[in-house]
Order: structure tokens, then sequence, then C-alpha cells
């Protein structure tokens, strides 16, 4: 069962506080949070959560914050959805040097009631006009270990809609198989035959084809391995090029040829650049992408990174990348980058700048592959890296044999050729099971859908890719 996080941001949080606790923006898009003179020590502030937390269930709790006070120690607490029962989750002493820095702090806990839950400070926090605690990043998720608890009911109805949607699509094939044909063969002429009617998606489809093909080409000129990835795989296989419904471009990269890639480019006279920087939220990310110059045409290739790794026991590797992946995520959260440019995207205006700053986060990631067995050349394994591969995803696939990637092979895209893994095949199945069904939630997830930004597109799809 895949584990979901309770994921919330900073300007979108909910302070509640009482009579005498006051509230106001600060900059950076940081709320700040004070409590007036003169406040009683057991006084409580807490901003709101609108998710439930399940009794028995253990969860992992992280936080971002900066604080100025004379108290020597932080109660973290849960409060009830009636506001009557408190619970001390963990306590955060306060020296010298916390005084006015960003610091951050986690603590495994387990509810003592279900309910919707506050959480908050208590216990002499904040004296004096002046004081302040400021609240960055905030994160609640499920622990992995908590799986096990989760209620019969659940799978129960799981299982309920997985039947009554698997004999629907029983049907659905049956019906479409012509005279002579296998279930199979009437799944893979029925996928090969949708192409998007949207004139906004075509544009769109079409401006990422560009940045694709000038991709590719760069690649191949300059001798350097990439393979189709995800939904873009599964397009290439199924469909020939885009599935009809999906929005963005995923492409896999040992990490040395994106290193590679990022030198040739500096001097490559093209349209596209690339773009990477560490992005620090709750889910702290390597992000690597290739975009237009013309920075305000919002489309990408995502290049998701991968390490070659050595290893006897791929799952005991696995779940040591993951405990990494926690460790390396939550030690980001010291390191503040909040822009708040409503002309950047989400991404941009969490990225750091400060090139010490990226220095020592590389000197951290360089550390934990260290003790996973990345290896820089070749592996007996491929790794979806630390750095880059989201902990919550939980997608099967990301430790494969090294054979199952390569030697690359090549697949049509959009009319033009690009590589992909050896045996994609399996990839795709380990990852998604029967890639010839439909899914039960076809959209977009990306981009923005505005008149705008479909007259970029269209500018885009006239340029570069219809010449």
């Amino acid at each position: 069962m895949s584990i979901q996080p309770f994921q919330y941001n900073s300007p979108a949080l909910n302070y509640k506080y009482t009579s005498n606790c006051f509230s106001e923006s600060c900059h950076r898009g940081v709320i700040k949070l004070s409590r007036k003179p003169k406040t009683e020590a057991n006084d409580y502030a807490c901003l709101t959560l609108a998710c439930p937390l399940k009794r028995g269930i253990n969860y992992t709790l992280t936080v971002s914050f900066k604080i100025k006070t004379v108290s020597h120690h932080i109660d973290f607490c849960i409060l009830s959805g009636d506001r009557k029962r408190i619970q001390k989750i963990g306590e955060y002493g306060i020296s010298k040097n916390d005084a006015e820095r960003w610091t951050s702090f986690s603590v495994n806990f387990s509810p003592n009631a279900d309910g919707y839950i506050y959480f908050g400070f208590r216990g002499g926090l904040l004296y004096g006009l002046g004081n302040f605690i400021m609240i960055d990043a905030l994160h609640i998720y499920e622990s992995a270990d908590s799986a096990p608890q989760m209620s019969a009911q659940l799978d129960s109805l799981k299982r309920l809609i997985t039947d009554n949607y698997n004999k629907e699509q029983f049907i659905h094939w049956n019906e479409l198989k012509a005279q002579g044909e296998t279930s199979l063969d009437a799944k893979k002429r029925f996928f090969m035959s949708l192409k998007t009617e949207d004139p906004a998606m075509l544009a769109l489809q079409q401006s990422l084809t560009a940045l694709l093909r000038e991709f590719g080409r760069i690649c191949k000129e300059n001798d350097i391995d990439y393979w189709l990835d995800f939904g873009t795989l599964i397009g290439a296989v199924r469909h020939k090029g885009f599935i009809p419904w999906d929005d963005d471009v995923d492409v896999g990269m040992i990490r040395k040829d994106i290193d590679k890639l990022e030198k040739v480019m500096e001097n490559c006279d093209t349209f596209i650049k690339l773009d990477k920087y560490y992005c620090i939220d709750h889910d702290t990310c390597n992000i690597v992408r290739i975009v237009f110059k013309e920075e305000d045409i919002k489309v990408f290739v995502d290049i998701f990174v991968y390490d070659f790794v050595d290893s006897s026991d791929p799952a005991a590797t696995v779940a040591k990348q993951r405990e990494n992946r926690v460790r390396f995520s939550n030690g980001m959260l010291k390191y503040k980058c909040v822009n708040n440019d409503p002309a950047l995207t989400y991404w941009e205006n969490r990225r750091i700048f400060d090139k010490d700053t990226i220095t020592l986060i590389d000197g951290e990631l360089a550390r934990l592959n260290d003790e996973i067995g990345v290896a820089e050349d070749k592996g007996t394994h491929i790794i979806w890296s630390i750095d880059n591969f989201s902990c919550f995803a939980a997608k099967p696939g990301c430790i494969v044999p090294y054979d199952r990637i390569f030697p690359l092979k090549k697949l049509v895209f959009d009319g033009v050729e690009y590589s992909v893994p050896n045996d994609y095949e399996t990839q795709l199945f380990e990852r998604y099971g029967d890639i010839f069904t439909l899914p039960p939630v076809m959209n977009t997830h990306h981009v923005p859908r505005t008149d705008e930004h479909f007259q970029k597109c269209l500018y885009v799809a006239d340029k570069y890719y219809k010449k």
C-alpha cells in the first residue's frame, strides 16, 4: 500500500490562536505568529491542519522554523478536534545558537484519539514584545510501518472497486474485438488510434516535442546516453507518441551523463537550455529539466537522475536508499530559499541560488550515496537517485539490473527515434502492470491551461515543431 503524505505549504496554513496571540504576514511568504506580552505560560497557540489523523497509526512530523524567545524549550503537541485533549508528542530544547536562525525538528508520534487534529506549541513559548515563531515548512506523513495497521474494510473496498473495474474492462475489450483479433490486438489497435482532439493540448504537446527533438539531437551528436521514461515511455510503446492526455515529457539519465550534457550545453548553439537546481520543500528535490530559453513558455522535459550502484541485495539497498532519502530531505529544510515571485513556478520559488550552500548539499549527498554503494561509472544495478526521487512515490522499478536499461534500444515517438531501455516491456510492467488498459483517471497535471499559455504554445509549435 502506498503511504501518502499530508503536505502543507506555509502560505496555505491556517493559524488558530487564543486571545493572547496575534498573527501577521511576514516577508518571504512566512507567517509570523507571536504572543502578546504578559501571556500565561500554559496558553496554547496552534495551527489548523485539515487532515484526519487516526489513533494507533504511526506518523512522522517534520517542521522548519525560526524562533525568538526567552524560553528554554518548545513542547510540540497535537490537540483533538474538540480542543479538549492535548497530547505532547515531542520537545525541542532551545540554545543560544538557535536564536533567530532557521532550524528543523522531526519526531515520530502516534495519536491517542481519532479526529481532525491541530498541531501547535505549548508551555512558556514566547514572552515579551518582539518574540516570534515563523513556520516555513511543516510536513506530516504516515510511517511505512503503519501500513499493516490499516483497516481491513479499506482493503475490502479496494478489492471491490478493482473487481468492478476489471469486469467493465473485460466487457469493453470483448466488444471492441474485430473478427480474428485477440483482446491484446484489439487493445493495441485501440490505443494506437487515440489522438488528442484538444487544440490547446495539441499545441502544448508539439512544443514539448520540439524540446525533445532538440535534446535528442544534442545527445546523439555528443554520444550522451538517455532513455524515455515513465509516461513518455508508455506513449512510445502504446501510441508511438504522446498519451493523448499527457502534458510533459520524462527521460532518464545516469548522473555522469547529465554532468556531460551540462558542459556540452554551455557552448551549444540551441534554443533550449538545461535548468538544474535544488528545490527545498517538504519533499526536497534536485530538479533537472530541459526548457526553452524563452523563459515565459512553461513547458519542460523532466530528466530523472539515476545512479549506478553495486548491490547483492537490491531490496536492502532500496530500504537504505529510502532511509537516506528521508535524511537528505529533512536535512535540507535548514536551507532557506523562499522567493515568492509571482512570475516563477512553485519549484522555482523554492530554489537555492547560493553556491556555498549548494556545495554543502552536494557534500551531504555524496556521503549518503557512499553509504548505499553508488558507483560513478558502472554497477550491477541502476537506482533512482536519492536527490531526485520522491520517498513518497513508492514506485516499483526504482532499482533494476544493469541489463534492464543497457544496451539502449530505439523506439519511434512522434515520428523520431529515441533511446529506450533495453527491456522496456519488463520495466513498464513492473511499474504499471498492464499498460494496455484504460486508466481510472485521465487528466493533465503539470502545466497551466490558460489562453495566454495556449497562444505561447502555438507560437513555439509553429517556430520549432513545424519547421
